[in-house]
């Protein structure tokens, strides 16, 4: 199992369509989103929303941890 970041995953797999595909705008009408929004998630100015998520095989979690370990 790799661990990833979340902007790293998706932008990974994104990219894997993006050059299946050959260009933003293709890849944005096949995810039924519009071409700039495509843009800022791939540019990490905002989050994929459950569509895209879902598109892609995968689920927003929220994951706690402690900051400090002593305690």
């Amino acid at each position: 199992m790799h661990a990833y970041t979340q902007d790293s995953l998706i932008e990974l797999l994104l990219k894997k369509q993006l050059q299946e595909l050959g260009s933003q705008k293709a890849l944005a009408k096949k995810l039924g989103i519009s071409p700039q929004y495509l843009n800022d998630i791939l540019n990490c100015r905002r989050e994929p929303g459950k569509k895209i998520l879902s598109q892609l095989g995968l689920k927003k979690t929220t994951l706690y941890v402690k900051e400090n370990a002593n305690v």
